[in-house]
């Protein structure tokens, strides 16, 4: 009895954490909540009532991660970017560890090179598979190089500069990954 009483009390801590986690995650960039579950465990008396199962209490399985879409805010910023449906953003994690990653946070920034970078300072990635450059100064039409004066990203992934005009330059694509499952 009091293997089930303790297999009980560890379900309900464990949901608790995983919600705690929840609450305290909720308004980070790119989280996806967890939902806990379990399992119950019975057991089948052959000896004392045939056919008949009695509870032994449950079994712990790992928090599972719910890949549903999140709410979209908006900041503002030109590249704080949100995918709607399916598919995650491509970064370019090569040159630490060889592969490239995936994420779904949409918060990018330009950093002191030019590259559209997110929070880790890690490059997105173009649909080409090159890290996007922005860059600071153009010469538009062979005149005087123009500094970036704006920037937008369209619903189709393309972002485009303007450098000192109204006009729109389109400086890269952006690439995003999708996964049968």
């Amino acid at each position: 009895m009091i293997s089930i009483i303790r297999s009980g009390l560890a379900g309900v801590s464990q949901e608790i954490a995983v919600i705690s986690n929840n609450i305290a995650n909720a308004n980070s960039v790119g989280f996806k909540k967890s939902m806990a579950s379990f399992d119950d465990v019975y057991s089948e008396q052959s000896g004392i009532r045939p056919g008949v199962s009695s509870g032994l209490g449950i079994s712990l399985t790992d928090p599972r991660r719910m890949h549903s879409q999140g709410s979209l805010k908006e900041t503002g910023d030109a590249l704080d970017l949100g995918i709607i449906g399916s598919g995650m953003f491509l970064l370019d994690t090569r040159e630490k560890t060889g592969v490239i990653t995936y994420s779904r946070a949409g918060s990018f920034t330009v950093n002191t090179d030019g590259f559209v970078v997110n929070s880790a300072n890690i490059p997105l990635l173009d649909k080409n598979k090159n890290p996007i450059k922005l860059p600071f100064n153009v010469s538009v039409d062979g005149k005087k190089p123009q500094r970036l004066t704006n920037v937008k990203v369209d619903p189709d992934g393309q972002i485009k500069a303007s450098y000192g005009t109204s006009e729109f330059l389109t400086i890269g694509q952006v690439a995003l990954a999708k996964f049968a499952n």
